[in-house]
């Protein structure tokens, strides 16, 4: 496949709807090594969370959710296994974004985490079906709803999660403010820049690999070597200090734009 990135303000990405295959990182060939002989279910190997909300337009959290889905290449990744047991990633054709509805009003707790489980225990590797599921679930005595997010491991890390809500909620609030504008627009007029894609970044790792093979001896420590042999524990001290309220909300929530 001929690569089509582009480099602007030092950044490398590539645009549009990201399609064709990849290699796979270092941490994943661990995860489909441990699948093979380890993991009773690896299709469980995932993350979940509730956000709290207010009652919202279902219509529009539902176009929300096929904006972010569109945006972030990475809800694509999908995977094959070969005769020989070997995984294989590559970015999935777009879908249709399905997003349950619970009432809670006469669920108690326990029905409520049932029925949330079968919504994440249900990812199949290797057989080209979405790895995330969504629902909105209303009916909270408050009269507050929560929107639910299940990510296999392999599409998401826990320092994404809020890079992903920000967006949905952007989105929410874009579409809220002007729906009928933005949803007659053509995705290609839509889309936003878009930084470095998930094969690029495997792309990286691969050449540190090989133009800093020097580093190899270093990184292949005997196993029952101490970290601890290379503490000074005389030069050892602890430090602490404390943000204002103005510079944790630039750290939480503009820094990753700078």
């Amino acid at each position: 496949m001929k690569q089509t990135g582009s480099i602007n303000n030092n950044i490398i990405r590539e645009d549009g709807e990201l399609k064709g295959s990849m290699g796979l990182l270092p941490i994943q060939e661990w995860f489909f090594e441990k699948a093979k002989n380890t993991f009773r279910k690896p299709g469980h190997w995932n993350q979940a969370f509730l956000i709290k909300v207010r009652n919202i337009d279902q219509k529009i959290l539902k176009h929300s959710i096929e904006k972010l889905v569109a945006y972030h290449d990475s809800f694509r990744l999908a995977y094959t296994i070969d005769d020989l047991g070997n995984y294989h990633q590559y970015y999935n054709s777009h879908s249709e974004i399905s997003i349950k509805y619970l009432n809670r009003t006469n669920l108690t707790d326990e029905e409520l985490e049932t029925k949330l489980t079968k919504l994440q225990s249900g990812f199949k590797l290797a057989r080209g079906n979405a790895l995330y599921s969504f629902a909105y679930i209303d009916g909270y005595a408050d009269g507050s709803s929560r929107i639910f997010f299940a990510l296999h491991h392999l599409l998401i890390d826990v320092v994404s999660w809020r890079i992903i809500v920000d967006d949905l909620q952007a989105l929410y609030n874009q579409l809220i403010r002007s729906p009928k504008e933005i949803l007659q627009k053509s995705a290609e007029e839509n889309k936003s820049k878009k930084g470095t894609s998930y094969r690029q970044w495997i792309e990286i790792i691969e050449q540190y690999k090989i133009h800093n093979r020097e580093e190899r001896e270093y990184w292949q420590l005997p196993e029952d070597l101490s970290y601890e042999a290379f503490i000074d524990k005389a030069s050892m001290c602890q430090a602490g200090f404390t943000l204002d309220n103005r510079l944790t909300k630039m750290l939480l929530t503009e820094a990753n734009h700078s």
